[in-house]
C-alpha cells in the first residue's frame, strides 16, 4: 500500500527566517509532505510575499494560529513549528491537544519545566512529536554512529565534538537575530548551538551514563551573552568527551567538527567537507571513505544516497534525509538503514545535560551528573 502524503501546516519560516526557506525545499525533495496551509510571518505583507517567493500554489495562508485552527484543523495531519526558539512552548501549547503530529525545529522548549510539560501533553493525547536535528541527515553521520555501534573502532576513549562560528564578534553582531543576545535559564548559545553537539553525543553515547561534568562560560566585557562554551564529560565506561560550542570564532562560518577515538581506531568527520570520513585503524593507517565505499552502508542506502559520488552532498539534502526518517516513522516503514529520528525522551536527556552543564559552569567545578 502506498503510503500516504501528509498534510503540513507550517507555522512560521517566512521570508525573513533564517532557516524557513531551507526547510521548504527540504520538504519538497521527496513529495512526502503537501504544504497545505501557513501562517509564515505575523506581517500581512509577508505572509504574502513568502507564498510567492516560495510558489506554494495551494496553501493557504492565514494571519495567525487561531485563524488557522479554526478553517484548516480537519485538513491537516501535522504542524510544522519553524519560529524562533523562545515563542515554541506558547505555539505548542496551542496546537498541542488536536491529535496531530507535531515537528518543531529544535530545541522544541527553552527549558526543562517547559519540556516536562509538553511530554506529559504528548503521553496524554498519543501523539506523534518530532523535534527536528537536521545534523542527524548527514548519510555519514549515520555511518559514523553505525561503525561504532559495530565496534568498528573498538571501546571508545575520546570524544570532541565542536561547533564554532564567528556571529557574536563585533563585525558580525549586528546580523544577529535579537532573541539570540540574550540568556536567560540557560545560555542562548546552547539552546543553539549546545543542543545540536549533545544531540550528536547522545547518538553515541547514552547521555543518562555519565558520571561527571565541568563546564566553564566565556563573555565579553562589553556583553552578558555567553559566547563560548567548553564542557569535560567523564561517562560510566571511563570515555571522556569534550564538548566545545562558541560564537565568538573568527573565521568560522559554522565549523562543526566530530572526532571518535576507540582503542582500536578513531574516525574523523568535518561538516566543511561532509563527503569525507576519516578512518585510522589500529595501526595509525588512514583511510578516506566516500558513499562509494561498502563500510558506509547507511550512505550507500536507497534512503540517503540522493546522488552518486562525486556530487556533493549539501546541509538541504541532509534536512531533506531528516524529514524521510520522520515520514517514515508516521508511516511505521521499518528501515535498518536509517537510524531514527530525535525523541522527546531524547530531547529530555539533550536538556538535562545543558542544564548540569549550567549548574557546574557558576562555580566552575565538576559535579556528579544527576
Amino acid at each position: 500500500m502506498k503510503n500516504k502524503k501528509i498534510n503540513l501546516a507550517i507555522i512560521g519560516g517566512g521570508i525573513n527566517s533564517t532557516i524557513g526557506r531551507a526547510h521548504i525545499t527540504a520538504l519538497r525533495m521527496d513529495g512526502n509532505f503537501k504544504i497545505i496551509a501557513g501562517v509564515f510571518s505575523r506581517s500581512k505583507k509577508d505572509n504574502k510575499k513568502t507564498l510567492d517567493i516560495y510558489k506554494l500554489d495551494n496553501c493557504q495562508i492565514y494571519k495567525n494560529i487561531d485563524e488557522l485552527i479554526e478553517f484548516e484543523l480537519k485538513n491537516i495531519d501535522a504542524f510544522l513549528i519553524i519560529t524562533d526558539t523562545p515563542s515554541h512552548f506558547e505555539i505548542l501549547k496551542k496546537i498541542i491537544n488536536f491529535n496531530k503530529t507535531i515537528i518543531c525545529e529544535k530545541p522544541s522548549c527553552k527549558n526543562s519545566k517547559e519540556l516536562f510539560y509538553i511530554r506529559s501533553k504528548i503521553e496524554k493525547n498519543k501523539i506523534s512529536f518530532f523535534p527536528f536535528y537536521n545534523y542527524l541527515g548527514y548519510p555519514i553521520i549515520n555511518d559514523m554512529i553505525n561503525l561504532i555501534n559495530k565496534n568498528k573502532i573498538g571501546k571508545l576513549q575520546n570524544i570532541y565534538i565542536s561547533m564554532n562560528q564567528q556571529g557574536l564578534t563585533k563585525s558580525r553582531v549586528s546580523k544577529i537575530k535579537s532573541w539570540r543576545l540574550y540568556d536567560k535559564d540557560l545560555p542562548t548559545i546552547q539552546l543553539d548551538l549546545g543542543v545540536h553537539v549533545a544531540s550528536i553525543l547522545n547518538s553515541i553515547l547514552d547521555l543518562q551514563k555519565i558520571k561527571k561534568l565541568v563546564s566553564l562560560e566565556q563573555k565579553t566585557n562589553k556583553s552578558k551573552v555567553v559566547h563560548t562554551v567548553d564542557s569535560w564529560i567523564n561517562f560510566s565506561n571511563n570515555a571522556i568527551c569534550k564538548l566545545s560550542v562558541s560564537k565568538y570564532k573568527i573565521g568560522n562560518r559554522n565549523n562543526l567538527n566530530i572526532e571518535i577515538y576507540g582503542d582500536k581506531g578513531s574516525l574523523l568527520w568535518r561538516h566543511e567537507n561532509p563527503e569525507i570520513l576519516t578512518y585510522y585503524n589500529q595501526k595509525g593507517k588512514k583511510f578516506k571513505l566516500d558513499r562509494n565505499d561498502d563500510e558506509l552502508e547507511f550512505s550507500k542506502s536507497l534512503y540517503l544516497n540522493r546522488y552518486t559520488v562525486g556530487h556533493p552532498y549539501g546541509f538541504i539534502e541532509a534536512m531533506a534525509n531528516y524529514y524521510y526518517k520522520i515520514f517514515a516513522s508516521i508511516n511505521n516503514i521499518k528501515n535498518n538503514k536509517i537510524l531514527d529520528p530525535v525523541s522527546i525522551y531524547d530531547e529530555i536527556k539533550i536538556f538535562n545535560l545543558i542544564t548540569q552543564l549550567k549548574k557546574s559552569s557558576i562555580n566552575n567545578r565538576w559535579i556528579n551528573f544527576k
